[in-house]
């Protein structure tokens, strides 16, 4: 392969002619157990020829879908696809290292031309060439790559309960963020994109709660490197990094419900970001009945998280239905799956949760619909203030349903919770509503 590897393998016909790292991959997809060090090896390779020549690996034709999709055209995605079946050896390619000299990552994500699809245009008799254009296939190597690399578990495997990471996974989730959010455009996520890195991101639940919540490390600028050390890393970036990452993601299609209707991945981040609040709730200290009646801190603190975390979760979904930078097809819209109540079969997309967290989340209702939809009239209206929070239902439910749990709904310390979540929900809303500009 070092000799024929970027070169003339096979003609097909028609002026088609693939190079022997096509035919490889091609080959290799039908098998398993390659070593991290060899996937690493030819994907270099063949990083190494394409940068030479952007256009190496162009094909006239697609190579996409159930029909044609077998063969790898492009095949450093096809080689990232295959290497994602190792986590650990792909976090290993991918971890920009605590120096950041390993720019793999960089390369893939903002520098790498995916267009591997030569046209044509004729003019009367004269065929001229085309710009080039993507396979529907392209970055999906990557995605699983990524999925791979930031958690650790192979793509698409169940989520287990939010835990820290190492420090190689958390530096590729910290890159990828940073790297994808360059220029303020992290809301602009390639459609292969979004499912893997919507699952990633709900990996990661623990880390993004503190960061909407303000209680992450230097919050909310964020830092440039990744907080603890050994498999206790977690993710630092800023929250207006995230927020933009987080609707550039949510718009995905991570599945259907029983009835077919799509089901987006701001429904799995939201639901995530939903059950661990109820679990981190619980985290607040044990006060005799005696103390209901009056202030207890460390529910107020934690309600003061809850609420501004879901200030910026509800706001993305504002930001989702309003629809505010483009018109594209499979974008959400006010009637699209909003009679939805429930994940079924998709519930391996979303981080699991204790028994007393899971019984406060079962008890509190579904309302992040409603949220949203009231956010979205109050913006259409040109309503919104910093002084107004009409979207806060479904925040109070869950503190409603937590403090039942404790025997305190209703009480005052729980009510006092309560008007602490609000406020900063409000907070948390206005700093979305900046990150992603959706009131212009």
């Amino acid at each position: 392969m070092d000799v024929v590897g970027d070169k003339i393998a096979v003609g097909t016909g028609h002026g088609q002619e693939a190079r022997g790292y096509q035919s490889l991959v091609t080959l290799m997809q039908q098998g398993s157990g390659y070593s991290p060090q060899f996937m690493a090896d030819i994907t270099d390779d063949m990083i190494a020829a394409e940068k030479k020549d952007p256009d190496i690996w162009d094909l006239h034709g697609k190579f996409d879908g159930k029909n044609d999709g077998w063969f790898a055209n492009d095949p450093v995605d096809g080689a990232l696809n295959l290497m994602s079946r190792n986590p650990d050896g792909t976090t290993a390619y991918l971890d920009p290292g605590a120096d950041g000299k390993n720019d793999r990552l960089e390369y893939l994500l903002k520098e790498r031309d995916w267009d591997t699809v030569d046209t044509t245009q004729w003019t009367g008799n004269i065929e001229r060439t085309g710009d080039d254009t993507a396979d529907s296939d392209a970055r999906k190597g990557l995605g699983a790559a990524l999925e791979a690399a930031a958690t650790g578990q192979q793509p698409d495997s169940p989520l287990g309960k939010p835990e820290p990471h190492s420090e190689s996974q958390a530096r590729v989730m910290q890159s990828t963020i940073a790297l994808l959010d360059k220029g303020a455009a992290g809301d602009t996520v390639h459609d292969n994109l979004k499912v893997p890195l919507g699952r990633a991101l709900n990996d990661y639940t623990a880390d993004t709660h503190a960061i909407l919540g303000g209680y992450a490390p230097n919050s909310p600028v964020g830092q440039d490197h990744i907080a603890g050390s050994g498999d206790s890393a977690s993710i630092t970036n800023s929250k207006e990094s995230l927020l933009r990452v987080m609707r550039g993601v949510s718009d995905g299609v991570i599945g259907t419900n029983s009835e077919g209707d799509p089901v987006r991945v701001y429904d799995s981040l939201y639901e995530g970001q939903r059950r661990y609040a109820a679990e981190y709730l619980d985290t607040g200290r044990q006060v005799p009945q005696s103390s209901l009646t009056e202030n207890v801190t460390s529910w107020d603190v934690r309600s003061r998280h809850v609420g501004e975390a879901f200030g910026g979760m509800n706001a993305i979904g504002t930001d989702m239905v309003l629809d505010v930078r483009d018109t594209e097809v499979g974008k959400i819209n006010d009637e699209a799956r909003y009679a939805y109540h429930g994940f079924g079969a998709l519930a391996n997309t979303i981080p699991q949760v204790g028994d007393i967290a899971q019984r406060a989340v079962d008890a509190a209702t579904y309302e992040w619909s409603k949220d949203v939809i009231t956010e979205k009239e109050n913006i259409a209206r040109a309503e919104v203030s910093k002084e107004t929070a009409g979207g806060i239902a479904g925040t109070n439910d869950i503190i409603d349903s937590w403090a039942d749990t404790r025997e305190a709904k209703g009480s005052d310390a729980a009510e006092n919770a309560k008007g602490e979540a609000k406020q900063s929900y409000i907070t948390g809303r206005e700093e979305a509503y900046s990150a992603l500009r959706t009131r212009k």
